[in-house]
């Protein structure tokens, strides 16, 4: 699969999955990535400690990474 079939299959993954994410305690966003050079799907939230073990590390074969936003989160 090439990276622009892949970024699009992410896609599709992270829609399929945003709102239940979103539903989370403390989730503030979601969104598409790279880590390592691969998309992925990024979950940000406010505290890691007390929502990381919440977010699973992968969602249909997809990587996801949780990163601290620290606070007040605007998408753009």
């Amino acid at each position: 699969m090439n990276l622009t079939n892949r970024a699009r299959r992410v896609e599709r993954v992270k829609a399929l999955h945003e709102r239940a994410l979103l539903a989370i305690d403390g989730v503030q966003g979601v969104g598409v990535g790279e880590h390592e050079g691969r998309p992925a799907i990024t979950v940000f939230v406010v505290n890691r400690q007390l929502v990381g073990a919440k977010i699973p590390h992968e969602l249909d074969r997809i990587p996801v990474y949780v990163e601290e936003s620290g606070g007040a989160f605007q998408a753009l």
